[in-house]
């Protein structure tokens, strides 16, 4: 298999991990508090939740959604592991220049 091709393959593994446990929070986040006033709710969910039956429970949480999302950015990250670090792209080699000619004019004046 391509070298460069399972580093990949693990970064979208952690990209499709990261929407899973943001699916899984907005669910929860949406079931936590079932009797909240909301701007567009309308007749039907007004109903719906005045009836115990129909209303949104804990029950109603989809936990496969945590479990894929952990399972995916592990397997991600165990994958992404492997991948060789980039080169050097040399963005911050001016600066370094100038810290060291600072540098080395602070030693040569501490010498004397």
């Amino acid at each position: 298999m391509d070298e460069g091709l399972i580093p990949r393959i693990g970064t979208f593994f952690i990209l499709i991990g990261t929407g899973m446990a943001i699916l899984f929070f907005a669910s929860l986040l949406i079931l936590m508090e079932p009797n909240a006033p909301r701007a567009e709710a309308g007749p039907a969910r007004q109903q719906a939740l005045a009836n115990p039956q129909t209303s949104p429970n804990y029950q109603d949480i989809s936990f496969m959604y945590l479990g894929g999302a952990v399972i995916l950015l592990g397997l991600g990250a165990l994958m992404r592991r492997k991948a060789a670090p980039p080169p050097p792209s040399g963005r911050f080699s001016g600066f370094k220049n100038l810290l060291a000619r600072r540098n080395k004019k602070g030693d040569s004046s501490k010498k004397k």
